[in-house]
């Protein structure tokens, strides 16, 4: 039996009810493209860009279930996503934030803080204030910080937020964004923390692939086209580095990005081949067109690669 859910009728009536949410835009994507394939487009959730690649939306806490704001209320409502996102945050503002220590970085966890930070970075103040503040929100209710001028806080601050992704159910980003008297700005790693930051680039590319997979099978179907999407997978080679890799099998397959390619041919002869090696092959990988992250058509197979 489904239970009915009553939407607030005004913006009025739904403000004390409503609870201000980051979002990333990848995983904002894959709902929308599984909500389109379920005949529901109109129910994906609006948000406001921020920067980068974050969002902030906004969610009514009803007593059944917490309901993404989308494009159908606010047609009803008659407003903006803006205003929608400045009464949840001024409707949560009194929400007190719980801070705990990560090696040498912070994390913050409470939803309402977390896109507020977003929105403001003045909401940091109070709560770091040894340098100038690097964030990652990893997922809605966590914020973690560390420091441009400290490696070892940035080094923290990326295995905290590798740590929340490989947990999370909700992920919204890897993207680290630095305080600017603007603002907020995408940060760029130092060389100092080049191996962290890259274990944390290669769980959130295996993240948002695995949420991905089966909603491009699906969408592939869905237009007449059987294809196989291979997987996205993490590992550690024999020095401990992460690495991440997919099987390559043969032509009319979509396979992901990754560092390595598994060639399978159909004779039982393998291969590990660097990305790098399969792309520069004429003819092999075509970009998938319409979904994201980003998926290679496999035109051919590199039978000369192994």
């Amino acid at each position: 039996m489904t239970t009915q859910i009553d939407i607030p009728r005004s913006l009025a009536e739904a403000t004390p009810l409503l609870t201000p949410w980051p979002v990333g835009l990848i995983p904002f994507q894959i709902r929308a493209q599984h909500l389109a394939l379920q005949g529901a487009a109109d129910a994906a959730t609006s948000a406001l860009p921020v920067v980068a690649d974050y969002y902030v939306g906004a969610s009514l806490d009803l007593p059944t279930a917490d309901v993404p704001v989308n494009g159908s209320m606010l047609e009803a409502w008659g407003v903006e996503i803006d205003v929608v996102v400045e009464a949840a945050r001024a409707n949560r503002a009194d929400d007190e934030a719980e801070v705990r220590s990560y090696g040498s970085a912070l994390v913050i966890e409470g939803v309402p803080f977390a896109a507020s930070v977003l929105l403001n970075p003045a909401a940091l103040s109070q709560l770091a204030s040894n340098g100038t503040p690097v964030i990652i929100v990893p997922e809605p209710g966590i914020v973690v910080v560390g420091y441009a001028e400290d490696a070892d806080s940035l080094a923290s601050l990326a295995r905290a937020a590798e740590e929340s992704l490989s947990k999370s159910g909700r992920p919204v980003s890897a993207t680290p964004l630095v305080r600017t008297a603007d603002g907020w700005a995408p940060f760029t790693w130092p060389e100092a923390v080049a191996s962290e930051a890259g274990r944390l680039r290669r769980r959130w590319d295996n993240v948002q692939y695995a949420a991905a997979r089966s909603v491009v099978q699906a969408g592939y179907e869905a237009g007449g086209r059987r294809v196989f999407v291979a997987d996205h997978a993490l590992a550690e080679d024999a020095e401990g580095n992460r690495i991440t890799y997919a099987a390559l099998t043969g032509p009319l397959m979509l396979v992901p990005r990754a560092d390595y390619y598994v060639l399978q041919a159909d004779d039982g002869r393998m291969a590990q081949v660097p990305f790098a090696s399969v792309e520069a092959r004429q003819d092999v990988l075509v970009p998938a067109q319409g979904v994201v992250p980003e998926y290679f058509v496999v035109n051919r197979f590199p039978d000369e690669l192994i």
